[in-house]
């Protein structure tokens, strides 16, 4: 069964038909500075404001992270203190990242989120470009693959992706294979 989370904007919710599907797989496609990341933390800010448990991988460190989001009226705090929003960085001090290795990234991570399924609701990747970058269409379809899985045992899965970052030949299935796709573009 799927419920309808209202994100707490009256305009996206009204967009939405009264909020986000839950659960949901995602997919946010749009260029650097599109507002991508801005949605998702709207989306956040619902699923939270709904008790829903969130786990979000950045690009950012913690600190970064919540900074971020204050800056743009998104205040995480509370919720990652009491451990209802927990916040992965993808970088981390003092690894330095080559081809092969950034290959194994998209399974690592499909393998952690399908883990924590019992500790959280709602998935968010911000942005699913650093994972796919180096990955082959075999490990892609996997990773969206497990993604639906998730959704059909009830967790919600929120994906950013700057528009090039999947190769052509899969840009149209995984499009079409999300419940819902969304192009994040200034006007």
């Amino acid at each position: 069964m799927t419920d309808i989370i209202p994100c707490g904007n009256e305009e996206v919710d009204r967009q939405f038909g009264g909020g986000i599907p839950f659960p949901t797989l995602m997919l946010i496609e749009g260029d650097h500075g599109t507002g991508k990341s801005a949605l998702c933390a709207q989306f956040m800010k619902g699923l939270l404001a709904s008790d829903k448990r969130v786990l979000c991988v950045t690009e950012n460190t913690v600190k970064e992270y919540i900074e971020n989001m204050k800056s743009i009226t998104f205040n995480f705090s509370t919720a990652f203190l009491r451990n209802r929003l927990t916040i992965m960085p993808l970088h981390m001090y003092g690894v330095q990242w080559n081809k092969e290795q950034s290959s194994f990234l998209l399974p690592v991570i499909g393998r952690y989120i399908g883990n924590s399924f019992k500790e959280h609701n709602c998935v968010v990747i911000d942005s699913l470009s650093l994972l796919t970058v180096f990955s082959d269409a075999s490990r892609i379809l996997e990773f969206f693959t497990q993604c639906k899985y998730l959704v059909a045992r009830g967790m919600s899965i929120i994906l950013t992706i700057h528009p090039e970052d999947i190769p052509p030949d899969l840009r149209m299935r995984v499009k079409g294979g999300v419940d819902v796709y969304l192009k994040a573009w200034l006007h």
